[in-house]
């Protein structure tokens, strides 16, 4: 009986070591996994955000954002903030490139970009020189429309 203790005894400290090693093991293994894991999901993150519109589109949604940047006539109200056009426009590109890889026209990148902001879901507004607001969409449909006609 007394030896029998002593095995038991003996054998529960290396049925410990052994557990104790699997854990050190089995994480590793898993480790190794989920950064694979991690890193297919980044590339294929990265992927969309660099994904910009078609080249045409892209030169479009430029030329507005030029044009809006350099007006001196009118402002951007966002989330209650107003902003200068310069600093609008540079929001509006950073919001594009790391929001828009699925927007393939520039109406698309008004009505999902440029409108509303994504994290309030207020629309964004375009204070003009007498102080009238605009929805942004609208103000940005119209100045398209009509940088599109002067470029032909």
């Amino acid at each position: 009986m007394f030896s029998r203790k002593i095995t038991r005894m003996a054998l529960i400290p290396s049925l410990r070591g052994a557990r104790s090693a699997a854990r050190t093991t089995s994480p590793q293994r898993g480790s190794s996994r989920r950064q694979a894991l991690c890193l297919v999901a980044c590339l294929l993150g990265a992927g969309a955000a660099f994904a910009t519109p078609p080249p045409n589109e892209m030169v479009r949604i430029e030329r507005l954002l030029n044009h809006i940047g350099t007006r001196s006539d009118v402002r951007m109200v966002r989330n209650g903030s107003v902003y200068d056009p310069d600093m609008a426009a540079t929001f509006l590109r950073r919001k594009l490139s790391s929001m828009g890889g699925d927007i393939k026209t520039a109406e698309e990148f008004i009505d999902r970009i440029a409108s509303r902001s994504s994290s309030t879901g207020q629309l964004y507004w375009v204070r003009l020189s007498d102080g009238r607001d605009v929805p942004a969409g609208d103000f940005l449909r119209v100045e398209l429309v009509r940088l599109d006609k002067a470029a032909r």
